[in-house]
């Protein structure tokens, strides 16, 4: 399960009594993580209801997956038992379901080039970024950004998404800072273009910083 995603329980509590005699029962559930309760959800306090003899209730519970790893989700019940005169009450063992919290895992990568090794003032150049994602997962609000060196001026760059990369911008100018969304396998190219500035002789335009972030 994904966290951050719903799980679905269904709780049964059944009245196996053959004295035709009901039960006043107590739910109560906790997820428990190795030796640690863990807050992952439970009943919002305990619920108690009356269960007739050879009856089944059953309490369904959605949760939201809060924690990444091995859990157990461990429903436990109480019940008194009374005739009207005398009254007993019983603990039920414990009952399991086990589930595998993971969290959401993109493999992003992000590949800059510009088949150039020397430079010179007055050069126009032309980059080509290209940002993907691997999978298996969805990337969203990932952080594509390029800050271009002081010596690349009147920077423009576009932007082509593909395989359903979506809320990238169409264009712009200078730094690159740009929020997407990229499903498995999605991409988006962005082309860059500068002017080189600089005293005379040849210069090698530096490497731009760029961050891909999840």
């Amino acid at each position: 399960v994904i966290v951050g995603q719903n799980v679905k329980y269904r709780v049964a509590v059944t009245n196996n009594s053959t004295g035709g005699l009901a039960a006043t029962v107590d739910l109560s559930d906790a997820v428990i993580i190795g030796s640690i309760s863990a807050l992952d959800f439970k009943f919002s306090g305990n619920q108690t209801t009356s269960v007739a003899a050879g009856a089944t209730i059953y309490s369904d519970v959605i949760t939201t997956t809060a924690l990444a790893g091995q859990q157990t989700d461990q429903a436990s019940a109480t019940a008194t038992i009374t005739d009207g005169t005398n009254t007993t009450s019983v603990t039920v063992a414990p009952d399991n379901a086990n589930y595998f919290g993971q969290n959401l895992q993109g493999d992003l990568k992000i590949t800059k080039t510009d088949y150039l090794t020397k430079v010179v003032p007055g050069q126009c150049v032309t980059y080509t970024i290209v940002v993907s994602n691997c999978g298996p997962d969805t990337a969203t609000h990932a952080l594509v950004e390029d800050l271009f060196p002081s010596n690349l001026t009147d920077v423009k760059w576009t932007s082509k998404a593909a395989k359903g990369a979506t809320d990238n911008k169409a264009r712009g100018t200078d730094n690159i800072e740009d929020y997407v969304t990229l499903p498995a396998g999605s991409s988006i190219t962005y082309k860059v273009t500068g002017t080189v500035v600089g005293g005379p002789g040849s210069h090698k335009v530096s490497d731009c910083h760029r961050t891909l972030t999840n």
